[in-house]
């Protein structure tokens, strides 16, 4: 079964940034090039349980090296053929009520990042 742009459906235009937030959930999503620092955007939250999950995808082989705000580095990977088509990697960190956003090093390509918070059950 395809789905969006591989069934022939037009991709919805989305805007550069945008904010989610969803009861014991916050999303944040920024999509740039590669000349921008690749920032996920802040999320909110209050509590220092809270679990922070960031993911970045680059347009290319790419290599992530590291992620701020004390997030952990925790996949990197490429896939396709060759050299490689996209790159993938993700970090996350148990919450603190600041820093609640990371930025990924990694070379001059195309990318879109995100981060999402979730709020630890009572």
């Amino acid at each position: 079964m395809a789905f969006g742009v591989f069934a022939g459906l037009p991709r919805r235009r989305r805007a550069p940034t945008e904010a989610l937030t969803v009861a014991g959930l916050s999303l944040q999503r920024k999509r740039h090039t590669g000349s921008d620092p690749a920032s996920t955007g802040a999320v909110t939250t209050n509590a220092t349980e809270d679990l922070f999950l960031a993911a970045i995808t680059i347009d290319s082989a790419d290599s992530v090296t590291a992620a701020s705000n004390s997030f952990t580095l925790e996949q990197n990977f490429v896939i396709g053929s060759s050299n490689g088509r996209e790159t993938f990697a993700s970090a996350d960190r148990k919450g603190s009520p600041s820093s609640n956003s990371t930025t990924f090093t990694h070379r001059n390509n195309t990318w879109r990042a995100q981060i999402a918070a979730f709020r630890k059950a009572p």
